[in-house]
């Protein structure tokens, strides 16, 4: 709870609802990979995941008249979901330089 008091945390709960029924894991119904859709998006194919990226870009870039000493940089984006091979649980990352900023945070 203390770190509540600290931290926003956004939780969207799927972005493929519709790939769901079908009994997808990571494809939406018509069997693309949403998490291969998300430098060149398709508005009418993949809805959900230009909302997401204007969720994300409303956060990092707010509109004026916010605090401006507020950080509401994204700290981290953490996917959770099945795989069809992997068992277990297991950690996917971004990798940046020791003398970047965003590797120590």
């Amino acid at each position: 709870i203390e770190l509540r008091k600290h931290i926003v945390f956004k939780l969207i709960p799927m972005l493929n609802p519709d790939g769901v029924v079908a009994g997808n894991r990571r494809t939406n119904f018509t069997g693309y990979d949403l998490n291969r859709q998300f430098k060149e998006i398709n508005y009418t194919f993949f809805p959900t995941v230009n909302a997401l990226k204007q969720l994300c870009w409303g956060i990092s870039f707010p509109d004026s008249g916010e605090d401006e000493n507020l950080d509401s940089s994204i700290l981290t984006y953490i996917d959770l979901h099945g795989h069809g091979s992997a068992k277990n649980s297991f950690i996917y990352g971004g990798l940046y330089e020791k003398d970047s900023e965003k590797y120590y945070r």
